[in-house]
């Protein structure tokens, strides 16, 4: 019964959710308080360009219409850009990658995805390998970093604080601490470690009324 009530409340309330989106000012927001504030920075115009298929999802690089921005900051310290469309994230504001990424999911939880994050001594591993072995050995340290790594790029960013987060079974655990039947409900999940199950709940939450 708990779960047919919970997926009503999702269905109700969902397409609240995306209205809410049509609010969104259009434009460059130079930190994640600009957007909460809805206060880009910058409204230029944007070319939004596909930039690499290295990994399972899409990347983009975001050239400013005007040239007002220098790619400088356009690379590293925009936290985002919205184009009456898509929010599309800085992933240097993620794992300290370059590159844009679309977001999947808008709402009190904002996901997406972005390359993994690499520690200083997993980079150190892989330029020592590239210094002492040469390009077979970089492109073999690299393989084994990202074995390790490759699947955690699924983000979670909560608009409260906007810190990301990996999405797993641990942090929505945490952030279903205060609705008690949601986090009982997600205990009696078969796959909780699925990303269609997680994204199922952070859907629900962002479907929660403030």
């Amino acid at each position: 019964m708990k779960r047919a009530i919970l997926i009503s409340i999702l269905l109700l309330e969902f397409n609240n959710i995306f209205a809410q989106v049509d609010t969104i000012k259009e434009g460059a927001y130079l930190t994640f308080f600009d957007f909460k504030k809805n206060s880009p920075t910058n409204q230029d115009s944007f070319i939004i360009i596909l930039r690499q298929l290295n990994y399972e999802f899409d990347l983009f690089k975001i050239k400013s219409g005007t040239k007002t921005i220098k790619k400088s900051i356009l690379k590293k310290y925009v936290w985002g850009i919205y184009d009456g469309h898509n929010l599309y994230i800085n992933c240097y504001k993620i794992s300290f990658k370059r590159g844009y990424t679309k977001a999947e999911e808008l709402g009190r939880f904002i996901y997406c995805k972005a390359p993994p994050y690499m520690s200083l001594d997993q980079e150190n591993s892989i330029i020592r390998s590239s210094y002492n072995f040469g390009l077979v050995g970089g492109l073999a340290s690299t393989a084994a970093v990202y074995g390790k790594i490759g699947d955690k790029i699924n983000y979670i960013i909560d608009l409260e604080n906007g810190i990301p987060n990996l999405l797993d079974k641990m942090y929505l655990i945490r952030i279903l601490e205060p609705y008690s039947d949601l986090l009982e409900q997600f205990k009696q999940e078969t796959n909780q470690d699925d990303l269609a199950t997680l994204l199922k709940y952070i859907r629900i939450l962002n479907a929660q009324k403030k």
